[in-house]
């Protein structure tokens, strides 16, 4: 049931039918144009972006949270509580954590894998922003995960409006 105004809403009663807002049933082509999307059809792509996203932040937040990823003493002092460990707990819980979930959701076909595709790349993409405000540096990672948030974002978004 597409919240986008693309199709009639209705329940699926088959294959080949829809049963529209007022209780018509619709068979054939014109059933089948404006039938929701099914909620078994899986999205490997999204799936494989999301994941690359969500190993990369554990990646990241371990990586803090070890000291193997350093940083140097004048980022580390713009961090929360100038501790890496905290910028490695909440790297993983605003980024990994959504991402990942996304990525399951996406990869069963489950009916909320574009609202969870549109919700942790519009999470990654605050990240990127906050991160630039908080620790006021350049990275080239920064604006390559601010390209893949909006990617999945978008395809979170659009998902939904089929």
């Amino acid at each position: 049931m597409s919240t986008c105004g693309a199709r009639t809403s209705g329940d699926w009663s088959g294959p080949w039918t829809l049963v529209d807002k007022y209780g018509l049933l619709q068979t054939g082509h014109r059933a089948a144009r404006h039938a929701p999307r099914s909620d078994t059809s899986e999205r490997p792509w999204l799936a494989g972006g999301e994941a690359l996203v969500a190993l990369s932040a554990f990646a990241g937040a371990v990586g803090l949270a070890t000291g193997a990823l350093d940083l140097g003493a004048s980022l580390n002092t713009r961090l929360p509580f100038d501790r890496p460990v905290v910028g490695g707990v909440a790297l993983a819980a605003v980024v990994g954590a959504p991402m990942s979930c996304a990525v399951i959701d996406a990869w069963q076909g489950n009916g909320r894998a574009d609202a969870m595709a549109f919700s942790a790349g519009t999470l990654l993409v605050v990240w990127i922003g906050v991160e630039v405000v908080v620790i006021r540096s350049f990275s080239w990672l920064q604006p390559a995960f601010l390209g893949a948030g909006v990617a999945i974002a978008t395809a979170g978004y659009r998902g939904n409006c089929r």
